[in-house]
């Protein structure tokens, strides 16, 4: 499952009214399936050159430019190949952004929780561990919540960005900055 399968599948265990992604359709295979055969075709044909360029060697040593040009041919089809055979069919449907209502829901609900469970204090990094997704949406629910005033945004020594919520601090009255600690 990738990063964009796993974060339609958060937002829909929180929102079950989104629809699933759809699936591919058939002139999408087709195309996937004649891209794949094409990539496989050129780096077979570049083998077969750049073997007959090698067994030529002795009798012509100039053809470096047909060897690179060859080459070339080959590591075209190989780009090809590689996107027919790893790029997942369900990467075409547009991927739920942090913008979709009902991911940022689900990840405030999360960030809440996992904050309580730092004492009130989270870094993005924490919250992308704790929720396993990548940094990006992490940090963008962490500045929003900053800019509405849920969270404070301090920074450690380190330049690290600190995203303290007063609402959940453990002991109030021992608040202090993080690199106070």
């Amino acid at each position: 499952m990738n990063d964009q399968q796993a974060g339609h599948e958060l937002a829909r265990r929180s929102d079950p009214s989104l629809p699933a992604l759809p699936p591919p359709t058939a002139l999408a295979r087709v195309g996937r399936v004649l891209t794949g055969t094409m990539g496989f075709g050129m780096v077979g044909t570049s083998l077969c050159g750049i073997i007959g360029l090698a067994l030529d060697h002795a009798k012509d040593p100039d053809r470096i430019g047909v060897f690179f040009v060859i080459s070339i041919f080959g590591i075209t089809g190989l780009i090809l190949a590689r996107w027919a055979v790893r790029r997942p069919w369900s990467a075409r449907a547009p991927a739920p952004s942090i913008a979709s209502p009902a991911l940022a829901r689900a990840i405030k609900q999360r960030m809440l929780a996992v904050a309580s469970q730092y004492h009130g204090r989270i870094t993005a990094a924490e919250l992308s561990a704790a929720l396993g997704i990548e940094q990006g949406p992490s940090v963008q629910v962490l500045e929003a919540a900053a800019r509405t005033g849920e969270a404070r945004m301090l920074f450690s020594p380190e330049g690290i960005a600190v995203f303290e919520f007063p609402g959940l601090l453990a002991h109030k009255e021992d608040a202090k900055e993080p690199w106070e600690l």
